[in-house]
């Protein structure tokens, strides 16, 4: 009997083994990589250093994988299909990494006049940022504002007025007048919630499962408490200048996996 269903298992890996439905060619610094597979069997794929897993949707396996915005041109993406009693089977694509260009832009402020950023809270926050779950809360994606305009870019070097490097901006900035209720890009759980930080302001943060989270500064008010969940039409906060701000703003961050992608990408491909 034991070699009947060994025979079973070794023939089912044979028949159904990995079939690549999407893998994108071409991408941009800051994106996501969206792969899509069919399989019976656990895959994971490995990508710039580390390893990434997939999820099950529908009748494929996807994976979600962010894209640092340090690194560009031609890169290794490999696919594991990891079989039971076989040797596992490993799938290599070539990913090009186009280069984009990314502004300046001058803040008043000199690096001296920089609030002094707490260490405590910066590990708070990259702890929480980096924490995986692997349930799916999202549905559609979508900018948290109704009425919005973009001027402060991902990607874009913030100077100081000297004109010396302070940091690369890691999510997008949407002016609204102070007061503008702000809702989820998705449905999330509150995970992280932090009043009055020198540079960030209110902030909170909100996890949609599968590495997904979403980052709000610079809030006027906060609506919301750690374990919250909320839907895609609820109120977070309101729009506001705490922290580093010059005029009211949101500030919106998407982070997979610990890692910040482009903003305007993420909500067209987190589907």
């Amino acid at each position: 009997m034991l070699l009947i269903i060994f025979s079973i298992i070794i023939f089912s890996g044979n028949l159904f083994c990995l079939e690549k439905i999407y893998v994108p060619q071409n991408i941009h610094q800051g994106n996501v990589l969206k792969i899509i597979v069919k399989s019976s069997h656990k895959c994971v794929a490995e990508f710039d250093g580390r390893v990434y897993p997939f999820f099950k949707e529908g009748e494929n396996l996807v994976s979600y994988i962010p894209v640092r915005i340090e690194i560009s041109g031609k890169k290794k993406l490999k696919i594991t299909e990891k079989i039971p009693f076989r040797k596992n089977k490993i799938y290599v694509e070539e990913i090009s990494i186009k280069k984009r260009k990314f502004p300046s832009k001058k803040l008043r402020l000199s690096v001296e006049e920089i609030p002094k950023y707490s260490q405590k809270e910066k590990r708070k926050v990259k702890r929480t940022l980096l924490k995986f779950t692997k349930k799916k809360f999202f549905t559609d994606f979508s900018l948290p504002l109704k009425k919005f305009r973009i001027t402060g870019k991902f990607g874009d070097r913030r100077l100081d007025r000297e004109g010396r490097l302070l940091w690369w901006h890691k999510g997008i900035d949407i002016p609204a007048p102070t007061g503008t209720p702000v809702r989820p890009v998705s449905d999330g759980r509150v995970c992280l919630v932090v009043f009055n930080s020198p540079t960030n302001g209110n902030m909170v943060v909100i996890d949609h499962g599968w590495g997904i989270k979403s980052v709000y500064l610079h809030l006027d008010e906060i609506k919301c408490r750690v374990g919250d969940f909320l839907k895609k039409d609820d109120v977070l906060g309101k729009v506001g200048s705490t922290g580093i701000a010059e005029g009211p703003h949101l500030h919106l961050g998407i982070y997979l996996f610990g890692i910040p992608v482009n903003p305007e990408y993420a909500v067209k491909i987190f589907q």
